[in-house]
């Protein structure tokens, strides 16, 4: 190699040196940068999915709930009369949810002078979304005297239904009967009724 040449590569690697490290230097800082934004990005992507996770268990639960709340027991019906005495109680149990429940248990309880002294069940396997349907208990072998109209909301309160029943979701929930303030308790006569069908 000249002497000539020898110096163009002594110049040539003493100018690549530098520029190269400065080259790198820069790469470095460039990685880095971007590094830092996408460990920012993936922080950020992955709250977004932790609070849309939060989001849609919420609204599961809203649903569950409001399918359980969809279920109701309302209007008493007394059945019987004088001859007969009480010889029955009827409640409404409506399904107003979307889905159906199942194996309902239809309790119905009364309480006289601190203790229970009646506990009967009914059961329906099935009650489908929208369906409306009666649980009747039969009170003929308890001997309840019929009540005069006046006394007829004060027998239906010693009265308490509740139903227990597996929701969609497969929970097993109850349904109590919340009785509204003075609110009229119908009476049926099977006798009457009986009239009616000839």
């Amino acid at each position: 190699m000249t002497a000539s040449s020898q110096i163009v590569a002594a110049g040539w690697t003493s100018w690549v040196d530098p520029v190269a490290a400065a080259a790198a230097a820069v790469a470095a800082v460039i990685t880095g940068v971007a590094l830092f934004y996408q460990a920012r990005a993936l922080k950020e992507e992955r709250k977004t999915r932790r609070d849309e996770d939060k989001r849609f268990r919420e609204e599961q639960e809203t649903a569950r709930h409001a399918q359980a709340r969809a279920v109701v027991l309302h209007e008493v019906v007394l059945v019987g009369n004088d001859r007969l005495g009480l010889a029955g109680y009827r409640v409404t149990l409506g399904n107003y949810g979307t889905a159906p429940i199942t194996d309902v248990a239809g309790h119905l309880r009364r309480v006289r002078d601190g203790g229970t002294d009646l506990d009967q069940v009914v059961r329906r396997p099935v009650l489908i979304a929208g369906a409306v349907e009666p649980l009747t208990w039969d009170l003929r072998p308890d001997d309840v005297p019929w009540p005069a109209t006046a006394n007829a909301y004060a027998t239906a309160a010693t009265f308490t239904p509740r139903a227990h029943f597996t929701d969609v979701y497969g929970i097993r929930r109850t349904c109590a009967f919340i009785r509204p303030v003075r609110q009229p308790v119908k009476t049926e006569d099977p006798d009457q009724a009986r009239h009616h069908l000839r």
